[in-house]
């Protein structure tokens, strides 16, 4: 109970992990039916999976709550218009993309502050870059390639920080990697499954399944660690297989840590370690191991949920920002921040004071290029 963070944020015994599973029971026997307050206790589990290795039933905690969400977006319920426009969104992500910079402008006053999503992209100060990572699709070419290797986006890379995109391809580049970065990747489904839409969550699989199947790469690398848990986890329940080739960036790149090696970093410097790093991947290790070589000695810290948690930031943004503060400071000491997750950079970026925050690849790009810290 104390690793959830919803129970440790509300200490509601119906916000934790132990109350969700007994209203499931309840639920599944009919004992209990739907109501508003039925929808908040399923729908406000952020899946981060801390509770999934700790359940002494051996019960996988978000798998439950997946087939729980999916079981009562098919019964009859309340209208949820905010739901509706994620769902589109993230089914239509290019368009959602277009749309959101033409009214940027607008955002920031009107009658669009009443929708959550739009509240929230103001809270964050969101802005939008001119152009999407993934612009047309790429291959980066080196001479002498040891290797060829794909890179699968993301949403958040693409769309927010197509920067850290673009760091990522480079340092695989400087390995002598062939980068390929496909035209038609969409949403990994993450947000979608986690809101109930389970169908289309599995169509999005396998379009990705397809897509990344043709093109005969060893691995398929991502920053979200999100995304590489659905993609090589998720999709085995959802769409039949996952494409097994898939890991983070700091997993990669752990195996050339030899390369990656700088002197010694003085500033005092706290990792954070994402969820599905920590729980789902298990790379948080990897992570470490990446950034010691490069010469930071980093801070002993508890671990912790940043708050984000894709579409729970937008439903419950309240309890997202309380998260995240108690998260921020347990680095009060730190001189900097760095996470191997955009979205936790995404969460963190105008909240950190005069700290310093960073991508993993930022440093694995500056240790393999020399580029300046």
């Amino acid at each position: 109970m104390e690793l959830c963070p919803t129970f440790a944020e509300s200490l509601a015994e119906g916000r934790g992990p132990r109350g969700r599973i007994a209203l499931l029971q309840r639920l599944n026997t009919s004992e209990l039916s739907r109501t508003r307050t039925m929808d908040d206790r399923i729908f406000s589990c952020m899946l981060c999976g801390a509770c999934n290795s700790r359940c002494p039933a051996g019960i996988r905690i978000t798998d439950a709550l997946y087939a729980a969400r999916y079981a009562l977006r098919l019964q009859p319920g309340p209208r949820d218009l905010t739901g509706a426009i994620l769902r589109h969104s993230f089914r239509h992500t290019h368009q959602a993309f277009r749309l959101v910079r033409a009214l940027q402008g607008l955002i920031s006053r009107g009658p669009l502050q009443s929708i959550p999503a739009v509240r929230v992209f103001r809270s964050l100060k969101i802005t939008l870059p001119s152009h999407a990572f993934r612009s047309g699709g790429s291959l980066y070419r080196v001479q002498n390639a040891r290797g060829r290797v794909a890179i699968f986006s993301g949403c958040t890379t693409d769309f927010l920080f197509p920067a850290l995109g673009r760091l990522l391809a480079e340092s695989l580049q400087a390995l002598r990697y062939d980068v390929v970065v496909p035209r038609g990747e969409v949403c990994c489904g993450a947000p979608l499954l986690s809101l109930g839409f389970r169908d289309d969550a599995a169509l999005l699989a396998e379009k990705n399944l397809s897509l990344f199947k043709k093109l005969r790469v060893e691995a398929v690398i991502s920053l979200c660690p999100t995304c590489v848990h659905f993609v090589r986890d998720v999709y085995k329940d959802i769409a039949g297989e996952g494409m097994l080739s898939a890991m983070d960036d700091v997993s990669f790149f752990k195996h050339h840590a030899g390369v990656l090696e700088g002197p010694p970093i003085a500033e005092k410097t706290a990792y954070h370690a994402p969820c599905h790093t920590l729980y789902s991947l298990k790379s948080d290790a990897a992570a470490r191991t990446v950034l010691e070589a490069a010469g930071y000695n980093l801070m002993d810290t508890e671990a912790g949920c940043c708050g984000f948690a894709g579409a729970f930031a937008v439903l419950y943004e309240g309890m997202s920002a309380a998260i995240r503060e108690k998260r921020l400071a347990t680095y009060r000491n730190a001189d900097s921040i760095i996470t191997s997750c955009p979205n936790c950079v995404l969460q963190f970026q105008n909240f950190c004071g005069q700290k310093k925050l960073q991508h993993t690849i930022e440093i694995i790009h500056q240790s393999l290029t020399g580029a300046k810290r």
